[in-house]
């Protein structure tokens, strides 16, 4: 009578065992999946116009101009700034800091002739053009 009782449990064993062997061995396989960060950074080649009168440009990398935005409590553009760089892509743009309040983008200095003939020859002279 107990022969029943002790195959049966040997076969539930047996049968639990089988489940956690092919449980374990499906958590133990490696993923296919990879995540990769990527380190390219994405945007444009940010630029501050130091004078318009003379077409002075510095290149400066964008966690740089945060911390300067950050530094000179002139309000933060930074956001404005990177939005615009996501949008324009791989390309060169140029900020300023009109009246000293706080480096920014604007649309209409990228379109006058002056200031961009002036940006194209810094970029040209300076072997960055986009």
């Amino acid at each position: 009578m107990t022969t029943p009782w002790i195959s049966k449990a040997v076969l539930g064993g047996s049968v639990f065992a089988g489940t956690s062997m092919g449980a374990g061995s499906v958590l133990l396989t490696p993923s296919k999946y990879t995540h990769t960060k990527s380190t390219s950074k994405k945007g444009c080649r940010i630029h501050k116009l130091n004078s318009s009168d003379r077409g002075e440009f510095e290149k400066i990398e964008q966690e740089e101009l945060e911390q300067e935005i950050l530094g000179l409590r002139q309000g933060n553009f930074f956001k404005q700034i990177q939005e615009v760089c996501v949008k324009v892509g791989n390309k060169d743009i140029f900020i300023s800091n009109k009246n000293s309040t706080g480096w920014k983008y604007y649309e209409e200095d990228q379109n006058d002739q002056n200031l961009k003939g002036k940006f194209e020859a810094y970029l040209k002279k300076n072997s960055l053009s986009s």
